[in-house]
């Protein structure tokens, strides 16, 4: 593989600014149990608009469109969560990550002029696949929750065969493994 070991920056939860509804969704969550943890540690979390383009005629999000959203923080986690965007991944390191299993709950339509709070955390960790949990929210009430297993495979290999991640990878990928205190405390995808 060209460019390995994988170059992987590691960007700390603290560094990033919290403003608007992500500050608002903080200050709650701290003040009370029963709020989904935003800003549980081990989560990687990204606001997207529900836009004109993902409704359909009765004015709700087409359910099509959140495995769009889900896909949509799994590649901003990899550029921004882990610092190894999807066109190196796939152009320079020649390693892609099909999701191989999946399985979504639509839990409350989303419409127009929503903004979703998408939070992703890694639920399991193998040597080659990883089990990735992404819930949604819109000013706290759940909307979907994915969970997808992914499997890390060899593009160079026609038969795309899986192949054990990267080391350097997979210790990024172990700061947002989700730990047995979020799942003591009930939190699902």
């Amino acid at each position: 593989m060209v460019g390995h070991p994988l170059a992987v920056k590691r960007v700390p939860a603290s560094d990033a600014p919290v403003t608007g509804a992500a500050s608002r969704a903080l200050h709650a969550a701290a003040s009370t149990v029963d709020t989904w943890p935003m800003h549980a540690p081990h989560r990687f979390i990204r606001t997207y608009p529900v836009r004109f383009e993902d409704c359909d005629g009765a004015g709700i999000v087409f359910y099509p469109r959140y495995f769009l959203m889900a896909n949509r923080i799994v590649e901003d986690w990899f550029a921004d969560g882990l610092g190894l965007d999807f066109a190196a991944l796939h152009q320079v390191h020649r390693l892609g990550i099909p999701t191989v299993d999946t399985h979504a709950r639509f839990l409350a339509p989303g419409r127009l002029g929503d903004r979703l709070e998408v939070a992703l955390e890694v639920r399991r960790l193998g040597s080659s696949s990883f089990t990735l949990g992404i819930d949604a929210r819109c000013d706290g009430a759940p909307r979907f929750t994915v969970e997808s297993v992914l499997v890390c495979v060899d593009l160079g290999d026609d038969a795309l065969r899986s192949r054990p991640l990267p080391d350097t990878l997979r210790g990024a990928m172990e700061n947002y493994l989700a730990t047995a205190t979020s799942a003591a405390r009930g939190d699902t995808a």
